[in-house]
């Protein structure tokens, strides 16, 4: 009894407190599966984890790759000229110029050398860079060519114009083209036929403007090195629309008065654009400018009209006229646009009539591309001046017969222009 007694004292669990107890320890082992296996488990939470871990991964190495291929692209620049992203020699800046993208509505942005943005030619964008006076200008790389005349017996009636960029100074395209200079025996004084073939050889023609002429007297209209390409300007020479009587040294920007220039002015001109302390603010040892030579004015012209260019298939297949504008009027002409020949006493009331067509006009029907990136001006405005000139016999002392026809000149190699002799033999040159 004294035991019984003394057990009855004594506390022990009821019925309602197992409920509970068994209540809370499912509770908690509820917490725990979810803790663990549910929508915000640790399971959960590490497989999330995990994969966010391999996205990561994979955008480093993604993003390995991109630098890699930077890296290896400013390697070549560096080294070779040869852009290999953009399968195109990169264009070759000098001090004064500044890589610049310029957008639809003619604004200008500064980018570095090694933007993927500034060019891009396989789509039509060509490089622009920009001189301390705000000239604008356009790189041309390097290329070969060829021509399907559409009738080899009369070339007069055109073709199709392909090109192939080279890379570096080298004769070497991307693709393993053939490549043949216009000197060598197999393709002088011979033509393309209507199948873009030379002699049943398809081959392509380094085109002379990027060539070494040092040897031949430049007769082809090259250079004295072999060159990975050249800056042309994107507008003709223009000055300010107050300036009419044209006395300032040009700049090559849009909407400006068209300059009026004679060719030994103009040959001055360009001579002096690089010559130090210009306003052009460009180096007078790693530039070299002169008036635009046949050569080099061809060399822009068959760009235009393959496939890098408006092209001879597309719908834009055409550089719409720079018009001269009509006597007797205070306008002779503006840089970058084009018209159907409007009269205008002032550049605004130009710009407002309905035949202008600024050079920012979403067409952009006067560009090489047929976009903003191109050059203007290739077709109309005032006299499109180039350095060439005949041989004149008759004048004595055997001077150019057009300008620059000083002695002065005459007596310089013709490496800033090209004399176009006749028919007389080369002993009588």
């Amino acid at each position: 009894m004294k035991n019984f007694l003394a057990r009855k004292g004594e506390k022990g669990i009821t019925l309602i407190a197992l409920v509970i107890t068994i209540i809370v320890l499912l509770i908690l082992a509820a917490v725990t599966i979810n803790l663990t296996i549910g929508e915000r488990g640790i399971f959960t939470i590490a497989q999330i984890a995990a994969k966010n871990y391999t996205n990561a991964q994979n955008r480093e190495l993604a993003s390995l790759d991109v630098y890699d291929t930077e890296i290896k692209d400013t390697l070549s620049i560096l080294g070779t000229g040869w852009n290999a992203s953009k399968k195109v020699n990169a264009p070759k800046l000098a001090d004064g110029l500044t890589p610049v993208v310029i957008n639809d509505n003619g604004t200008i942005t500064e980018v570095g050398q090694y933007d993927s943005n500034w060019y891009d030619y396989e789509n039509k964008k060509w490089a622009n860079a920009q001189s301390k006076d705000g000239s604008l200008w356009v790189w041309i790389p390097r290329y070969a060519y060829k021509i399907k005349y559409s009738n080899a017996d009369d070339r007069s009636a055109g073709g199709t114009i392909e090109v192939v960029f080279l890379k570096g100074t080298s004769d070497e395209a991307e693709n393993g083209k053939n490549i043949v200079r216009a000197t060598d025996e197999n393709i002088q004084d011979k033509y393309f036929d209507n199948k873009g073939l030379i002699n049943g050889q398809d081959v392509y023609i380094v085109h002379p403007a990027f060539c070494d002429g040092s040897s031949n007297g430049y007769k082809n209209g090259e250079w004295n090195s072999e060159i990975l390409g050249f800056w042309m300007a994107k507008f003709e020479a223009g000055v300010t629309f107050s300036n009419s009587y044209n006395t300032e040294i040009p700049s090559f920007k849009a909407n400006q008065l068209s300059a009026i220039r004679t060719t030994d002015q103009a040959y001055e001109m360009c001579r002096s654009i690089t010559s130090k302390g210009s306003k052009f603010g460009l180096d007078s040892v790693q530039t070299n400018s002169h008036l635009c030579k046949n050569s080099e004015w061809g060399a822009v012209t068959y760009l235009t009209y393959s496939k890098f260019g408006v092209g001879e298939n597309s719908s834009k297949n055409c550089v719409k006229v720079n018009s001269k504008y009509r006597e007797g009027t205070s306008v002779t002409g503006i840089t970058g646009n084009n018209s159907s020949g409007v009269s205008a006493d002032s550049l605004d009331e130009l710009l407002k009539n309905g035949n202008i067509y600024d050079w920012t006009n979403k067409e952009h029907c006067a560009s090489t591309t047929g976009n903003i990136t191109g050059i203007y001006d290739m077709n109309g405005g005032l006299w499109n001046l180039v350095a060439a000139c005949t041989y004149d016999y008759t004048e004595g002392n055997g001077f150019p017969k057009c300008y620059p026809r000083t002695k002065k000149y005459a007596l310089l190699d013709n490496l800033y222009w090209r004399i176009y002799y006749g028919e007389r033999s080369e002993r009588q040159r």
